[in-house]
């Protein structure tokens, strides 16, 4: 891993043996014969993200393909943006390459599941929203929305705010709490005590579309993990497989509205949700695993080629 990955410890809740690598030994140890004596190579993002170095597909920086005895399994991100760029097509064909919810007639492997003590999350007489996120996504609309609870007298809510974000203008403080960076510990710790998750997605801001069919927000992988149902906009839920059963469903511009059904919401109901919300978990993991199976048996039994050097 990345050392700011490995710093925030992803693997705090079971015991996974992890290394610190920069891309220079990363490419170092995959050149390595010793890697014959594993069946597969993982690499769990297609993409390598080293700002002020490279940014771009992580095969392409290492110019080769690293050879292990059954090849290579791949989670790509982005797939629309980045299968032809990446030249990524083969391994689609292969069945080698997964997206977290099968966009584009990929395979979805989605792993959520967190080994952590999941409270119960009844609603309280403060309900607690989280937004999770190097930055805060649709600042506006999430003003507005505080703005219309306030003057419907609604006051028993907090947004919580997990992330790199540090400014809140004065009149919202008393309404929302920041946290800054946090490790997945400490992360896990806060959403704990929440009842919604924020993904903060707009309908109308181009940057946030390729989350409608070509990209996941974390705060999906969150919600599954701890069974806690997202206030969402409808554009972005139908590829979620999000519906009223499972999430607060919004249109438009209308947050305030989500957030007061999910304020007003009786503790039967939000059961109800979570049930519901943990049904399609169990789906999406059931179904995740089974994709894994088929793509290990399917490169067993055939004689598929990969290209070699890139």
């Amino acid at each position: 891993m990345r050392k700011q990955n490995f710093d925030d410890s992803p693997f705090c809740t079971r015991y996974i043996k992890s290394y610190v690598s920069s891309p220079f030994f990363m490419k170092l140890f995959l050149k390595s014969k010793k890697n014959m004596n594993y069946d597969y190579i993982f690499i769990t993002s297609s993409q390598l993200w080293e700002q002020g170095f490279y940014i771009g597909s992580f095969l392409n920086y290492l110019g080769f393909e690293p050879k292990c005895k059954k090849g290579l399994l791949i989670v790509e991100h982005s797939i629309k943006t980045n299968k032809i760029s990446y030249n990524e097509n083969h391994y689609i064909e292969s069945r080698r390459l997964f997206t977290l919810m099968g966009f584009d007639n990929t395979l979805m492997l989605n792993p959520h599941k967190i080994d952590y003590s999941i409270k119960e999350h009844p609603k309280k007489n403060i309900v607690k929203f989280a937004i999770v996120g190097y930055w805060l996504k649709n600042q506006e609309q999430l003003y507005l929305a505080i703005d219309n609870l306030i003057y419907a007298s609604i006051e028993n809510f907090k947004i919580l705010i997990i992330g790199s974000y540090k400014h809140i203008p004065e009149k919202y403080q008393k309404y929302v709490e920041f946290y800054g960076h946090l490790s997945f510990k400490d992360m896990y710790d806060v959403l704990n005590t929440c009842n919604f998750l924020l993904p903060m997605l707009d309908a109308h801001e181009p940057t946030h579309f390729r989350y409608i069919n070509d990209a996941v927000s974390g705060t999906l992988q969150l919600s599954f993990g701890f069974l806690l149902p997202m206030c969402v906009n409808d554009v972005y839920a139908i590829n979620y497989r999000l519906n009223d059963s499972n999430a607060v469903i919004y249109n438009g511009k209308n947050l305030y509205k989500a957030l007061k059904q999910a304020i007003k919401m009786s503790n039967e109901d939000y059961s109800n949700m979570q049930n519901s919300l943990k049904s399609l978990q169990e789906y999406i993991y059931k179904t995740s695993l089974d994709n894994l199976n088929n793509s290990i048996y399917f490169n067993n039994n055939c004689d598929f080629k990969t290209s070699g050097d890139i």
